[in-house]
């Protein structure tokens, strides 16, 4: 991006930020914390699961480790303060925690989930999530969005991970639009 001597803000220096807006041609779609409020479910499973394995962390110093980095991150931090962490053991315990806690409360962002509905009646619209692809899609079937987007990424299909820009990229390029023809909603 760079600005113009009249301030215009281009995008790839050629277009006008004005007529982009205008021409968006595909929307990508986070999952967790936008369309589905499980972030803080994440943090209380891995919160007991860390638990049940002996280990017991200060929820601030939990949430830092959490929020806002890819998997491989947080197993990474995770190992440098527990080195003999058994990560599968982990895993599956943060996996059957959050399903647990899932099934007592309403996690839908309806707002979210209406605007994705009504935006895929003109448009290709995708999931791109941090998440494993099992609970992405566990979570695509639990909101009926199985018809309505064109496909779904998990963290398994892309690297780096989130936060780096690398996952829309790649949806964009499976869409066949170009990056600065695509909007995307993340939290």
């Amino acid at each position: 991006m760079s600005l113009q001597s009249d301030d215009t803000m281009l995008i790839e220096d050629t277009m006008p930020i004005e007529d982009t807006m205008a021409t968006i041609r595909a929307f990508l779609f986070d999952l967790d914390g936008t369309l589905v409020d499980t972030e803080f479910l994440y943090l209380e499973a891995t919160d007991l699961s860390l638990g049940d394995m002996g280990y017991s962390l200060p929820k601030d110093e939990l949430f830092e480790i959490l929020y806002g980095r890819s998997q491989d991150d947080v197993v990474g931090s995770l190992k440098e303060l527990f080195a003999d962490l058994d990560v599968p053991k982990l895993e599956e315990g943060i996996r059957d925690h959050h399903w647990r806690l899932n099934r007592d409360r309403d996690l839908r962002i309806d707002s979210s989930i209406a605007l994705l509905e009504r935006l895929s009646q003109h448009y290709p619209v995708a999931i791109v999530s941090g998440s494993p692809r099992d609970d992405v899609e566990r979570y695509i079937d639990f909101l009926s969005l199985k018809n309505t987007i064109a496909f779904f990424l998990g963290n398994e299909d892309y690297a780096p991970g989130k936060p780096d820009p690398a996952c829309y990229l790649m949806a964009c390029k499976r869409l066949k639009s170009p990056p600065q023809l695509c909007l995307v909603f993340e939290d």
